[in-house]
């Protein structure tokens, strides 16, 4: 995580522990403040996701057999896609691309007699 973002992170915990503060000190009216307590949420980033293949490869044979209206959208829902990906897939295995994601990388052994 880069330092710009864990800081506006921080900055963001900080307004939200800032808030419950002054809730607190409006609730309690002549009581002390209560201490700030951090909020023990920890907010999630997003990762990159990275799909393999034979997924991939899966995904489109089935989106392939769907012929009902509205079945493709119920499977980007279900598998979580866009239908960019499902586009950029098509592309890929149109071109062969696909394939090549299934072997091995690094060099080729040697078989020595």
């Amino acid at each position: 995580m880069s330092s710009r973002k864990k800081l506006k992170v921080v900055a963001s915990n900080m307004e939200v522990a800032a808030g419950e503060v002054a809730r607190a000190g409006k609730a309690s009216a002549g009581l002390p403040a209560a201490r700030a307590t951090p909020d023990p949420e920890v907010r999630a980033l997003a990762k990159r996701r990275k799909f393999d293949a034979a997924y991939k490869l899966a995904v489109l044979s089935e989106a392939d057999r769907l012929t009902e209206p509205g079945a493709i959208g119920a499977l980007l829902r279900r598998e979580a896609l866009y239908s960019s990906q499902l586009t950029g897939w098509r592309r890929e295995r149109e071109a062969g691309a696909l394939e090549a994601l299934g072997r091995r990388r690094g060099r080729k052994t040697r078989f020595t007699p």
